[in-house]
């Protein structure tokens, strides 16, 4: 009997799920050092740009409006952001670094630089490879999905 082999578009995401499971793991430790969950680590890093609304916020770090606010009252508890009213509607609030989260998203930023050590560990030409097929993938979010 022979194995029926999977297309290799399915085969590819069934293995990007074993891959981002260790990945999941490697940034518990990376940020270990900064006492900060992956999702504060999101937060922190989207607001490098300014201030965000709290439902902007929450749609940069792919979260659901009211989970937003746990992240952000533990980074204030911190003294890393700061909400203030928007200027325009003061029933809304916006999130901003503080001068101690712009320093913690600079030092999470250069420890983000470098390479995870899985892909690390692969040849410059395979890195080149893998940097090229995501550049791919990312082009392709922002144009419409093609209707079959």
């Amino acid at each position: 009997m022979t194995r029926r082999s999977k297309p290799a578009g399915t085969e590819a995401f069934e293995l990007s799920f074993h891959y981002f499971r260790e990945h999941r793991a490697y940034m518990k430790r990376l940020l270990g050092p900064f006492d900060l969950t992956p999702m504060q680590m999101h937060a922190l890093r989207a607001l490098e740009g300014g201030p965000l609304t709290m439902a902007a916020l929450s749609e940069l770090i792919f979260c659901e409006p009211p989970n937003v606010t746990p992240v952000a009252d533990k980074l204030e508890a911190r003294g890393l952001v700061h909400r203030l009213a928007d200027a325009s509607d003061r029933r809304i609030k916006r999130v901003a670094l503080t001068d101690a989260g712009e320093r913690m998203r600079r030092e999470l930023s250069r420890a983000l630089s470098e390479p995870p050590p899985l892909v690390a560990a692969l040849s410059e030409a395979d890195q080149r490879a893998l940097r090229d097929l995501f550049r791919k993938i990312v082009a392709g979010i922002d144009r419409p999905a093609q209707d079959a």
